[in-house]
């Protein structure tokens, strides 16, 4: 696996101290997002930073799978509260899920 997103440095502004957890302040909740072949993918609201890293970093390493598959594009799904990144790979027409965190 790539872990590719151990080596980006946060942004000046991030108040968590995690790549892609912030507060929302409207829901006063942290939310969790991940960005993916140009898109944002929302990852999820939390009470606890905890759950919203765990998120955040399970499914960047499912992401990082996917990239070294060359698979173009990915839906985050949930499913009895087991977050699913699914995608297909090119030119096989199979279905790659791979399962995250319970939340």
């Amino acid at each position: 696996m790539n872990f590719s997103y151990v080596n980006q440095t946060l942004k000046s502004n991030n108040h968590s101290g995690y790549m892609g957890v912030h507060w929302d302040k409207q829901c006063k909740k942290w939310v969790a997002t991940i960005r993916y072949a140009g898109s944002r993918k929302y990852l999820g609201s939390f009470r606890d930073i905890d759950d919203a890293v765990a998120t955040r970093v399970t499914v960047a390493e499912a992401c990082d799978t996917m990239r070294g598959l060359k698979v173009p594009s990915i839906s985050i799904i949930k499913i009895n509260g087991i977050q699913i990144v699914q995608g297909i790979i090119p030119n096989s027409r199979l279905l790659l899920s791979i399962a995250g965190v319970t939340i």
